[in-house]
């Protein structure tokens, strides 16, 4: 294989000295794209070698040389492990913010479409062994050996016909004090709040009802309200002295919340009203029509996301 050192040559799993200064040298000889078909035939997880080779001040045997002596090669290798490493980190928070959108949209994959795209990824499955997942309605994770296991820690065999997707806490019921449990024992650091989600539920009367009379009348900075941006909630359109009177999310594509602000937003000033208070939370199925829709037709998920910003936002 001629992106492996002589002395790696044949070897699975060599030390990890030598796994890292075998990447160091396929860097700097053959560019970032092989480091990671490198760590793959070392055995090991190209994000962790990836890490340690970069870490700051630690030579990096194979590229700096012998102590006290340094390879021409070294700053080449350096400017593409810095490359490398800005790009992972790039990767990781793009990929973590869409697996966290793709839980609350219950968006689901094809076993196939699941091993290729996460259990099975050299970078991705890093994150996606540190989540909960669903095969229709049953849990399991990935394990570290890249097998897939229940809460009870046991073997779980993937239906071929599944439907995949990552577990919100309200799909877990009983099972998530389990996980809970597990996760702690191994160790295990989630990407994103998943088990310890906070999970809301509307009350009976708020099911029936167009709008979220709890939040209505709570004063909060304004700062906050265009926090809610990052959750994909969208300023409303300037009105008389350009100010925006509301802000509203698209939770499905027929239903849109929409949070009815006092003062309002000054556009290109927020700082003019520091402070809002709440006039209304209202869903509408046509935008201005009022009491055509209800939150109690939301999925569950939804519902108590939407919950979860409020409650935030209001300090509740």
């Amino acid at each position: 294989m001629p992106f492996l050192v002589p002395d790696a040559v044949g070897k699975a799993r060599p030390p990890r000295r030598k796994a890292t200064a075998a990447l160091a040298w396929v860097a700097a000889e053959h560019g970032a794209d092989a480091v990671v078909k490198a760590a793959r035939v070392f055995g090991d997880e190209p994000a962790e070698i990836v890490e340690e080779a970069l870490s700051a001040g630690t030579p990096i045997p194979g590229v700096h040389g012998k102590p006290g002596e340094e390879s021409p090669k070294a700053p080449a290798a350096y400017r593409r492990y810095a490359a490398l490493k800005k790009d992972v980190r790039t990767i990781a928070a793009d990929q973590i913010r869409r697996l966290e959108a793709a839980m609350v949209a219950g968006r689901r994959w094809t076993p196939e479409e699941f091993r290729a795209s996460f259990a099975d990824h050299p970078l991705i499955r890093h994150i996606a062994r540190r989540l909960v997942w669903l095969a229709d309605d049953r849990s399991f994770r990935i394990a570290e050996d890249r097998t897939l296991a229940d809460s009870a820690d046991t073997q779980f065999t993937l239906p071929a016909s599944a439907r995949i997707g990552i577990a919100h806490p309200l799909h877990l019921g009983e099972d998530a004090a389990a996980w809970s449990e597990l996760f702690a024992d191994y160790e295990i650091t989630q990407p994103f709040p998943q088990l310890g989600r906070p999970v809301h539920a509307l009350t009976g009367d708020e099911r029936a009802a167009s709008r979220l009379a709890a939040f209505a009348g709570a004063r909060v900075p304004t700062g906050m309200v265009l926090g809610l941006i990052r959750y994909g909630w969208e300023r409303g359109i300037p009105q008389d002295g350009g100010v925006e009177h509301d802000i509203s999310l698209q939770v499905t594509p027929d239903r849109a919340i929409m949070i009815y602000l006092d003062p309002g937003i000054a556009a290109g000033a927020v700082d003019v009203f520091p402070e809002q208070t709440i006039r209304e939370v209202l869903i509408y199925k046509t935008l201005g029509v009022k009491g055509d829709a209800a939150f109690g037709e939301l999925d569950p998920v939804i519902a108590s996301e939407v919950l979860a910003q409020l409650t935030a936002l209001t300090g509740g």
